[in-house]
């Protein structure tokens, strides 16, 4: 996609996108739930916060600084969050063997992403840092909004709509012509990827600790590195394989050493009429 589309712009068009498929979806399947909007006015309002800059400011950030210091930046911010939010509205208790496991995704971060550094620039790097931190925070309001996965996600597309579109607007930002097929190709693909991973994401977020999710999350790099060498060619040096190594030995501890039991958040589910 590159800079053809505004960072604003393309966040609420693929949002739309998004819905159009998962609406008709949820209504068609019977699993749409009414919302609650007095008990739940706080938690929606922090969702279109949010959720109206994740995505302008990690596209701005990758755009700007490239990927890998976009995503050290991005997972220090989004793993110090869920810890500091786990603790603070779940909690959650910060104990050694998460200390570890913090301390190694930190290495395995600066292992992975050390030659980037080099080329930091400051907005850019404070978007991507603001961009995991509210990533953090939608996954804590993922946790307390009681509705199933799927109307979650809807949710969270829907009300992230409600900043990008007058801001895309406002700073009058770009989109290419429909001619070009290949940028709007690549929107499509990304749509596809981000309805399968957010989905996932909101479903198991209910599931374990702000923690525990948060370490989980950083396996992106893991795969993302792996997707590169399979279909891109690409040649890692050996500081990224450890620093690979790291990650997934962080992400290990809490099975291998055991967190306390997760809690189990209640789904409310309605009898449709």
């Amino acid at each position: 996609m590159g800079n053809s589309f505004g960072p604003f712009m393309q966040s609420w068009i693929r949002a739309l996108i998004v819905i159009a498929i998962l609406l008709p979806i949820a209504l068609y399947t019977r699993v749409w739930q009414s919302i609650r909007w007095r008990r739940d006015k706080w938690l929606l309002s922090g969702f279109v916060l949010v959720n109206s800059f994740i995505g302008p400011s990690q596209y701005y950030a990758t755009t700007r600084i490239g990927i890998g210091l976009t995503l050290l930046t991005l997972y220090s911010g989004y793993l110090l969050a869920m810890f500091v939010l786990g603790w603070r509205f779940n909690g959650e208790r910060y104990s050694a063997d998460k200390r570890a496991a913090t301390v190694l995704a930190g290495v395995g971060l600066v292992l992975t992403f050390g030659s980037s550094l080099g080329h930091a620039a400051p907005f850019p790097f404070f978007a991507a840092l603001i961009a995991g931190i509210f990533i953090g925070a939608q996954m804590l309001t993922v946790q307390k909004l009681r509705y199933n996965a799927a109307q979650t996600n809807i949710l969270a597309w829907a009300t992230g709509m409600v900043g990008t579109v007058p801001l895309a607007f406002l700073l009058h930002e770009h989109a290419p012509s429909l001619q070009a097929r290949a940028q709007w190709g690549y929107l499509l693909a990304f749509v596809a990827v981000c309805i399968a991973s957010s989905w996932l994401c909101m479903h198991g977020v209910k599931l374990v600790e702000a923690g525990a999710a948060g370490i989980l999350g950083l396996l992106e790099i893991v795969w993302g590195m792996l997707f590169g060498i399979l279909f891109f060619h690409e040649r890692p040096a050996g500081l990224v394989y450890l620093g690979a190594a790291c990650i997934i030995a962080a992400a290990a501890i809490p099975y291998l050493k055991g967190f306390k039991k997760p809690k189990q958040y209640e789904v409310i589910e309605e009898v449709p009429v």
